[in-house]
């Protein structure tokens, strides 16, 4: 079993994969995880409760995507 930080730590050491932007909603607003997945060049975000910051979150990551 893998939890998210895990995933994304093998994620960004696969060659093929390590240039793919990876989005993580989460529930935790723990420190140490916005740390780990800020370390692995991750977008990290608490899950959104409004239309307007899902809006705003996919607007970045089509940017990040158009690059």
């Amino acid at each position: 079993f893998l939890d998210g930080r895990e995933t994304c730590r093998r994620i960004k050491a696969d060659d093929v994969l390590k240039n793919v932007p990876v989005l993580i909603f989460s529930y935790s607003e723990k420190p140490e995880d916005q740390k780990t997945f800020n370390q692995l060049g991750i977008e990290y975000f608490t899950k959104p409760s409004h239309v307007e910051q899902i809006h705003k979150i996919a607007v970045h990551m089509v940017s990040l995507c158009c690059r």
